[in-house]
């Protein structure tokens, strides 16, 4: 994802995807760290619950980034049950963080085989989608979690801004509204508009924002930031008759000051103000407002 991206999402991805996972997730933490060094292929005789105890271990492994003793873990799992939706999407995130995209996709698409209609499932394979920025994969999966779990903002969320980067803000603003606020889902979709150059949608959202919210200070800094652009571009877009009449005269003559700026450098993202998510502080911080006067003067 954007690395700037603020938006507050839970990081235990090995417990995301379905109840199943949520288990894993608990029984980690109820597991003795005896019992998590237990789960070793030769220490393992006698346990009551290997299979808990294994997914226990494999994700401990893993935060340490011991990711070939996880990875072993969760294949004892699926030696025994080739159905641990658990192990199928801890594997699978082991796969993707590795850079190994279609062995992590094998795994994603066997757990939404086996579970279909698990909400959290479906969302994690649209996360992975998103990762992979295939946003019109992740989409369809996002809403058939929410035909499944209607009130999981975070879904909302990641369905929101899928539907944006795919140029369907209309289409985003309901998600993202529901949930973070009108004001932070309009600031949303003007940020990404304005990362695609798109720059009179992001001004107009960024006011929108910032009518809805006069607090949210990142809208104020972004909608002066935008005007400044579109100044600039409005100068740049006056000067161009002149200068296409001066190289009619001359071909080798370059007026000075005429040269329009790439593309990329004309939306260039303005660091310290990323996307918003649920949670966000609207006001001006001092050091914000300092530099939105800095930026009037």
């Amino acid at each position: 994802m954007d690395a700037r991206l603020l938006f507050v999402v839970p990081i235990a991805l090995f417990a995301v995807g379905c109840a199943s996972a949520q288990k894993f997730a608990g029984s980690f933490r109820s597991t003795p760290a005896t019992q998590v060094a237990a789960a070793e292929p030769d220490a393992r005789a006698g346990l009551k619950d290997p299979t808990r105890v294994d997914l226990s271990y494999a994700g401990y492994q893993a935060q340490l980034g011991n990711i070939d003793e996880a990875r072993a873990a969760y294949g004892r799992v699926l030696d025994s049950d080739d159905e641990s939706l658990a192990a199928l999407l801890g594997l699978a995130r082991l796969d993707e963080l590795a850079g190994r995209t279609e062995e992590a996709e094998r795994s994603f698409r066997r757990a939404v085989e086996i579970a279909p209609e698990d909400p959290r499932c479906l969302a994690a394979v649209g996360n992975f989608y998103a990762n992979q920025g295939r946003h019109l994969d992740a989409i369809p999966l996002y809403e058939r979690s929410l035909l499944l779990a209607p009130d999981d903002k975070t879904v909302s969320y990641s369905l929101g801004l899928a539907l944006a980067r795919t140029d369907r803000p209309d289409a985003a603003l309901p998600h993202l509204s529901v949930a973070i606020g009108d004001a932070a889902a309009h600031y949303n979709i003007g940020y990404l508009a304005f990362e695609r150059g798109q720059i009179a949608r992001a001004e107009k959202a960024f006011l929108q924002a910032s009518i809805l919210d006069p607090d949210l200070g990142d809208a104020v800094v972004m909608l002066d930031e935008v005007r400044r652009i579109d100044e600039s571009q409005g100068l740049i877009a006056r000067q161009r008759p002149a200068a296409t009449a001066v190289r009619q005269v001359s071909a080798t003559a370059e007026p000075a000051g005429t040269a329009v700026p790439a593309a990329s450098s004309v939306a260039a993202p303005v660091a310290g103000h990323p996307l918003l998510g649920r949670g966000y502080r609207g006001k001006l911080t001092p050091q914000q407002l300092q530099q939105l006067q800095n930026q009037r003067r």
